[in-house]
């Protein structure tokens, strides 16, 4: 799922770019998601936390700018796809300050947008598969997979324990598990998804991690995760 914010002060532009994307996400089969905003100050002061993996800017609006916002999402967010709108093509080089991908002049025509979200779903997509992001509290953090050692579920919050320290978010254990598929993570208990990067050694009971950290490993679970740990060793060694 593609999460998108469209922040534009004129309804019918924002329709407008909503349908424009809407139609590229359907032409290529890829789910996604728009949450409208109809000022800067609205976006500026959310009912929930920031958790875009694309956000659409115009920069000239009635109150706060396009930029003023974009800049507060990209100091929360080091690695979220900005795109600047407007129908002033002047504004380009003052947009530099919140790294955008680009800068759109109004109206979108399809040939430029079909290049510009080619290259915005591909930096999404190796975003996803080399890192692990989430929000909490209106908190968005973003940690390569390789510094996790591994996942622990709290009730309806999931920890994320990484050397940086831990990061919390809301979920479910079975999201995060089939979520991390394929990524050197393995599930050995209910409670814990487990990078096997950080993996010293493990037994029929817990697991010791590279920092001495001890986690238990279920009975139901024991024998899929020792099977798994000992493949993933042995790509090591061939």
């Amino acid at each position: 799922m593609y999460r998108i914010a469209v922040c534009d002060d004129d309804a019918a532009d924002r329709g407008a770019t909503i349908g424009a994307l809407g139609g590229y996400f359907e032409a290529k089969s890829l789910p996604c998601e728009f949450t409208e905003f109809c000022s800067a100050e609205e976006f500026l002061h959310p009912s929930r936390a920031y958790c875009f993996d694309m956000a659409f800017f115009d920069v000239v609006m009635g109150g706060a700018d396009g930029i003023t916002a974009a800049k507060r999402l990209r100091a929360e967010d080091p690695l979220v796809i900005i795109v600047f709108l407007s129908t002033y093509a002047e504004f380009v080089f003052n947009s530099f300050s919140a790294e955008p991908l680009h800068y759109i002049v109004k109206p979108l025509s399809e040939g430029p947008l079909t290049a510009l979200m080619d290259r915005a779903v591909a930096k999404v997509d190796a975003r996803k598969k080399d890192c692990f992001s989430a929000s909490f509290n209106r908190n968005t953090f973003c940690l390569p997979l390789q510094e996790i050692m591994y996942f622990e579920s709290e009730k309806r919050v999931i920890c994320a324990a990484a050397a940086s320290g831990k990061y919390r978010f809301y979920g479910r254990m079975d999201d995060v598990e089939k979520r991390l598929s394929g990524c050197g993570f393995a599930r050995c208990h209910q409670s814990y998804v487990v990078n096997l990067r950080h993996v010293r050694k493990a037994d029929e009971e817990k697991v010791l991690l590279c920092d001495g950290t001890v986690l238990a490993i279920s009975r139901s679970r024991a024998a899929a995760f020792k099977k798994t740990f000992q493949r993933y060793v042995s790509s090591l060694i061939h």
